[in-house]
C-alpha cells in the first residue's frame, strides 16, 4: 500500500524535485482513495479513475503555479474547448506525463489488487502526508512575505467608501495598469514628459517608486479573458483627453 499508493503515483514529482517543486497538499490523498475506490470496483475502472486525478493533479499545480483563485481555476475550464493545447510542445509532453503516470498506477494496482485489498491503509497515509510535508518544506524557504502595506494613490488622498458615498458628486476613476518598473531613467522620462502639461496645472503631482509583491498577476488577467468585467471606455478623443487633463475650456 505504501509503495504503490503513496509512493509511487509521486515518484514523478519527486523526481523533478531538483528543477521544479510543486505545491501538492491534495494530490497525494486524492491518489490513496482513488485506489481504495479502485480495489472495490471492476479493474477496468482503474484505467479511467487514475489517469483522471493525474489530470486533476496537473490541474491544481498549474492553479498553485500561477496563484489561480480557485473560482477562477473552475470558471476557466468553461473556455477549455477554444484553447489549442497541442500548439505548446511543453504542454503536450507535461499532460502526456502525467496521463502515462495515471495508467501505470493502474496498472499496478490491478497486478497487486490481491495484496493491496489485505494490506493497512496506515503506511500508505504516512507516505502520502510525508511527499506533502516535505514539498512544503522545500517550497517554505523561497516564500516570500510580501510588503504588509504600500502607499497608494486612494490612501494619500483619503479616498475610501464613506467619502465618495457622502461626497455629493460623481467620482471618475482612471485606472492605468503598469508592466513593471522602467530600467532605465530615460524611459521614465519619456512617460513624465507626456503627462508634464497636466503637472504644470498644480493639480497633480507624479511620483514612482517600487513595492514588494509575491505571486502571479493570472488572477488579476483572469476577468479579461473570462470577459466577467463590467463596462469599459477607451479614452480617444482630444476632448475626452483634455477633460482628464483639467484642460477643457
Amino acid at each position: 500500500m505504501a509503495l504503490i499508493l503513496g509512493l509511487a503515483p509521486n515518484l514523478m514529482m519527486l523526481l523533478v524535485l531538483p528543477f521544479y517543486v510543486a505545491a501538492r497538499p491534495l494530490s497525494p490523498f486524492l491518489y490513496l482513495i482513488g485506489g481504495l475506490f479502485a480495489l472495490r470496483a471492476k479493474p477496468t475502472l482503474a484505467y479511467l479513475l487514475f489517469p483522471l486525478i493525474a489530470l486533476i493533479d496537473f490541474g491544481l499545480v498549474v492553479m498553485v503555479a500561477f496563484h489561480l483563485p480557485l473560482g477562477a481555476a473552475i470558471q476557466s475550464v468553461r473556455y477549455m474547448a477554444s484553447l489549442d493545447l497541442t500548439s505548446s510542445v511543453f504542454y503536450v509532453v507535461v499532460i502526456s506525463l502525467f496521463i502515462a503516470n495515471g495508467v501505470a498506477i493502474a496498472c499496478l494496482v490491478n497486478h497487486n489488487r490481491q495484496v493491496l485489498r489485505g494490506a493497512s491503509l496506515l503506511p500508505g497515509a504516512l507516505v502520502a502526508f510525508s511527499v506533502v510535508m516535505l514539498e512544503r518544506h522545500i517550497n517554505r524557504p523561497f516564500l516570500k512575505q510580501p510588503a504588509d502595506s504600500f502607499e497608494s494613490a486612494l490612501s494619500i488622498n483619503g479616498i475610501d467608501a464613506a467619502a465618495v458615498a457622502n461626497g455629493g458628486r460623481n467620482l471618475l476613476f482612471v485606472m492605468v495598469e503598469g508592466l513593471g518598473a522602467f530600467s532605465s531613467p530615460e524611459h521614465t522620462a519619456i512617460l513624465s514628459r507626456r503627462l508634464q502639461p497636466a503637472l504644470d496645472t498644480g493639480r497633480y503631482e507624479l511620483s514612482s517608486g517600487l513595492s514588494n509583491f509575491e505571486g502571479s498577476t493570472t488572477g488579476a488577467e483572469i476577468p479579461r479573458t473570462l470577459r466577467t468585467m463590467g463596462r469599459s471606455h477607451r479614452l480617444s478623443s482630444p476632448d475626452q483627453l483634455r477633460l482628464l487633463s483639467g484642460r477643457h475650456g
